[in-house]
């Protein structure tokens, strides 16, 4: 019920973030449509920082519960657990790609462990935690091999990305990056345009 409900929190959560925030210092709100602009919304101040903080929180909580069980080697591989952990482990690649993002450092702190399969005990990152957890359950749940896969791909991804994007942006004539002249196409964010990724 924990992690269901840590789970819940993630996912209501993380529409509010861009699914990669090049163009952020700080969780600021959605860059893609829909966008709460200040002048037709009143966003209380502070509002993105703890709904991203929210997202990190709830994705170390997964990984808290998920260590405090493997401590007493007891493991709850259910889908929905596995579910839980791929989820976090998700955040945990998003948070060690774009750290400023996670501004209170909950995937990229300390999570103390007694597992010794899992390192020891403390592991210094719960996405560690996550990605581990995942790779341990595929040899027993065909979902959990995908599921680590996945998230392997996600890292490159991520990775791509803000190699191309930095290639990219730097090289480019910045009036046509903001602003395209007629008749030619708006850049995606890797090749240096604006916007949180999802075109």
């Amino acid at each position: 019920i924990h992690t269901l409900w840590s789970l819940c929190k993630i996912v209501l959560h993380r529409e509010y973030i861009p699914f990669i925030p090049l163009r952020c210092e700080r969780p600021i709100g959605p860059l893609d449509e829909p966008t709460f602009p200040r002048e037709k919304y009143d966003i209380p101040t502070g509002f993105w920082e703890e709904s991203a903080e929210e997202i990190f929180k709830a994705a170390k909580e997964i990984m808290e519960i998920v260590s405090a069980n493997s401590k007493r080697w007891v493991s709850s591989e259910s889908p929905q657990v596995a579910f839980a952990i791929w989820t976090a482990a998700f955040v945990g690649v998003y948070s060690r790609k774009f750290p400023y993002m996670d501004t209170a450092g909950h995937m990229n702190g300390e999570v103390p462990t007694g597992d010794l399969r899992l390192g020891g005990e403390t592991i210094n990152d719960a996405a560690n935690v996550a990605m581990k957890t995942l790779t341990e359950m595929s040899s027993r749940l065909k979902m959990a091999s995908g599921w680590s896969k996945t998230t392997k791909r996600m890292l490159e991804y991520f990775t791509r990305i803000i190699e191309d994007y930095n290639r990219n942006s730097s090289t480019l004539d910045r009036k046509y990056s903001s602003r395209p002249l007629p008749g030619q196409r708006t850049l995606s964010l890797r090749e240096g345009g604006s916007g949180g990724g999802l075109e």
